[in-house]
């Protein structure tokens, strides 16, 4: 039997941890994605967070809107920072579901406004890169809190 030097087996523990700890970090579920996206609109700019938690389509529509300090510009610009910010129209949480399948999820948020009014985001999340990447965000307020759903639905009949 051989024996491995010291020196090699430091290396390839530093090389398992290495590589286990960024394959976790990539392969978040879209719910830590959401928190720690949640967690991001405080700290970094809009377009860090456009370009590291957005879907790349998105991301090249919204980016020169956002980009475009014309008075031309000010309602799209507007428009895309109201759905960038759009976790900060809940000031509470009640609880979080997703549901994943391959390269999609969906993520339901439910919790209350501002206004005390029951309120759920459904946040359509894709694989993208190796990354979990927003694809789209349906919120809307309900009548009652008894009424949250029991799951996520990224794809909600219109009223």
């Amino acid at each position: 039997m051989t024996k491995l030097h010291p020196s090699c087996i430091f290396f390839i523990s530093f090389a398992l941890f290495g590589c286990s700890h960024a394959f976790d970090k990539e392969n978040d579920s879209p719910i830590q994605k959401y928190n720690e996206y949640v967690g991001a609109l405080s700290k970094k700019s809009y377009e860090d967070i456009l370009k590291e938690y957005w879907v790349e389509s998105f991301v090249s529509e919204s980016l020169p809107l956002l980009l475009d300090g014309s008075e031309n510009a000010k309602l799209e610009r507007n428009s895309v920072i109201f759905s960038i910010n759009f976790p900060q129209d809940m000031t509470s949480m009640v609880f979080q579901k997703e549901n994943v399948n391959n390269q999609s999820a969906c993520v339901l948020v439910a919790g209350v406004s501002e206004e005390n009014t029951p309120l759920i985001f459904n946040v359509a999340y894709t694989m993208e890169n190796g990354r979990w990447l927003i694809k789209k965000v349906h919120g809307a307020f309900l009548r009652a809190s008894d009424s949250y759903p029991s799951q996520p639905d990224c794809f909600p009949a219109a009223p």
